[in-house]
């Protein structure tokens, strides 16, 4: 016999099914008024705005935490626009590029915006409406005539003048949303995302390159314009050397254009209102930025292994980029531009060349820190860098060889008895190390030399002491690790930290907080103290005695921490402010002000 289900299991089925047929409407009702799927597919880039309420209300608590008086956006937009009626505040709005009717320029383009309604006619009416024709409206916002349309749940703007461009949009049977598709989660997770096509980063990478033509062909007319007289020279040489940059930089471009599909900048503000600064580039399927990335890999002691636990201002790791095709060819490229810039000969750039390679095949991964400075310390007196490599002997080797060449250098204008590099064998304590010196005052060059080593000694000798003359002391800690440290103090104290096998920054909580919140297993890192900026800033402020301003330190918080992963799909790179930075800023702003209004004079 046929059993008759019971009362309760009618209703738990009911219940659910009418959760299942709620959560498909809902689904539906979203993919329908998602801007993307009514944005024609030749649009160049897109920004989006993704659920204006909830973005409005973020922004809103955002700016409250830090203590800055901002009426909400959402609400204000409304007002001062006239739309008051039919916009639909849970929808996303876009705007949209296209190309405009100048084909010769690359910088030709029309602006469409795409606005989420629940009425059209409710939204339009607002605004003035004037019969355009072809079922569109000319209306009326903050004073200047815009011609409106429907398409969808979208109320379509765009210029007095582009009626062409909505015509089109209106006829348009494909959206961007295919184009953009390895974008879209992506994009759904910003409050605020900014996309390029394939075709919209094509055209800015032929902008930015034809800028670039430009100006190397300014640069050439003005090296062709000098005299012969030294001085002259030495101006054609700095010429030289600024188009090898601008040459280097369009390579850059081109190599984005080749390998790049498409590009992403995104905000977003997450339910603990810390503040989330993205950007996301896809990488063309099998190409050699894609394969690069792929074989790129965490270090597998982690980012921050080798430096010693404590106050920092900036600690950055992460693994050393070793040579593939496509990324070795446009390191060397820059590298042959900055020897340029430092004036070697091409026997010294193949020697440097050289050298940088089996330095560059030697590394694993790079930690680095520069600490918080105490009183009378110079700023770089209290930075390291810890290098883990496959052979620390021979890195020592080739590092000292590296430095042998740049001894070489000599600044245009400058002395030429007087050596901007220099190396040296020294012992430190028990540690044997190569001692390279930096002369900062060497590469002011010219005639004005002394005149600005005088205008600058101050900040010269707080950045790096020693009369502006920064020492760089480098010896091998164990097998497979290198240490570099400004100091002979710090280069003790992170050798001694190597050789104990102790846990260090690797492990600072604070640290740890701000991960979370970063992309996960990232193969760089670097995070910021606000309160070593501010004693940097504060430390530079008591060189000038006549302003009387003291900074007040900074309230405690998690560092500021930026992130980027590669993979054979593409890069993700953030920056990410915490929660505790957003509410520090406004207690900062806070205390400032109050600074102020005594006068400037130190709180007690």
């Amino acid at each position: 016999m046929a059993q008759i289900p019971c009362l309760s299991m009618v209703r738990r089925r009911s219940v659910g099914l009418a959760l299942v047929l709620w959560l498909l409407a809902a689904s539906l009702v979203q993919a329908a008024a998602d801007p993307l799927s009514v944005i024609p597919s030749d649009a160049l880039g897109v920004v989006v705005i993704n659920n204006l309420a909830d973005t409005s209300a973020r922004i809103q608590k955002l700016t409250e935490k830090m203590q800055i008086p901002v009426p909400e956006l959402l609400p204000m937009a409304q007002l001062y626009t006239g739309a008051q009626q039919g916009l639909d505040d849970q929808g996303s709005l876009a705007a949209a590029i296209f190309p405009g009717d100048d084909e010769l320029s690359s910088w030709s383009s029309m602006v469409a915006v795409f606005v989420p309604v629940t009425d059209y006619k409710a939204f339009i009416d607002q605004l003035q409406p004037d019969d355009a024709g072809d079922e569109m409206s000319a209306v009326t916002i903050f004073g200047m005539q815009f011609l409106a349309m429907q398409k969808g749940e979208f109320a379509v703007l765009a210029s007095g003048d582009a009626k062409d461009l909505l015509v089109k949009i209106k006829a348009a049977s494909k959206g961007i949303a295919d184009t953009v598709t390895p974008m879209r989660p992506w994009i759904g997770a910003q409050q605020l995302a900014a996309v390029a096509t394939p075709e919209g980063k094509t055209r800015l990478v032929k902008a930015i390159s034809g800028f670039l033509d430009v100006a190397v062909q300014g640069i050439q007319d003005a090296a062709a314009d000098t005299d012969d007289d030294e001085e002259a020279k030495q101006a054609a040489e700095a010429l030289r050397s600024a188009t090898e940059t601008m040459k280097v930089a369009k390579e850059l471009v081109a190599l984005i254009d080749e390998q790049v599909t498409q590009l992403g900048l995104g905000v977003r503000i997450d339910e603990t209102t810390a503040l989330h600064l993205s950007t996301r580039a896809m990488f063309v399927s099998e190409g050699g930025l894609s394969k690069w990335a792929a074989s790129v890999k965490r270090p597998e002691s982690g980012l921050l292994k080798g430096l010693p636990a404590g106050k920092f201002t900036l600690a950055y790791g992460g693994a050393s980029v070793q040579s593939a095709e496509t990324i070795t060819k446009m390191y060397d490229r820059m590298t042959q531009a900055g020897m340029i810039m430092l004036g070697l000969d091409e026997e010294n750039q193949k020697q440097l060349n050289d050298v940088l390679a089996k330095y560059r095949q030697n590394q694993i991964s790079t930690a680095a820190l520069m600490g918080q400075p105490r009183p009378g310390d110079s700023i770089m007196s209290t930075s390291m860098q810890v290098e883990h490599v496959r052979d620390a002997a021979l890195q020592l080797q080739l590092a000292r060889e590296m430095f042998a060449v740049f001894s070489k250098v000599r600044f245009p204008g400058g002395d030429p008895d007087r050596q901007a590099y220099s190396v040296a064998d020294v012992t430190v304590g028990d540690l044997k190390a190569v001692d390279v010196t930096m002369d900062m005052g060497a590469m002011l060059g010219g005639a004005n030399q002394a005149e600005a080593a005088g205008a600058l000694g101050g900040i010269l000798q707080k950045l790096f002491g020693n009369d502006g003359v920064m020492h760089s002391y480098i010896t091998v800690a164990d097998d497979h690790t290198l240490v570099m440290a400004y100091s002979k103090e710090q280069l003790q104290y992170a050798v001694k930290h190597v050789r104990s096998g102790d846990a260090g920054l690797e492990t600072d909580e604070s640290i740890a907080n701000t991960d979370k919140l970063l992309p996960a297993a990232p193969q760089w890192a670097a995070y910021l103290s606000p309160q070593g900026i501010v004693q940097w800033v504060d430390m530079f402020l008591k060189q000038v005695p006549e302003l009387n301003f003291n900074l007040p330190p900074f309230p405690a918080s998690d560092p500021i921490g930026l992130a980027a992963k590669v993979s054979a799909e593409g890069l993700d790179a953030e920056i990410v402010l915490p929660e505790s930075v957003v509410a520090g800023v406004g207690q900062y702003i806070g205390v400032i002000q109050q600074m102020i209004m005594q006068g400037g004079a130190p709180l007690p």
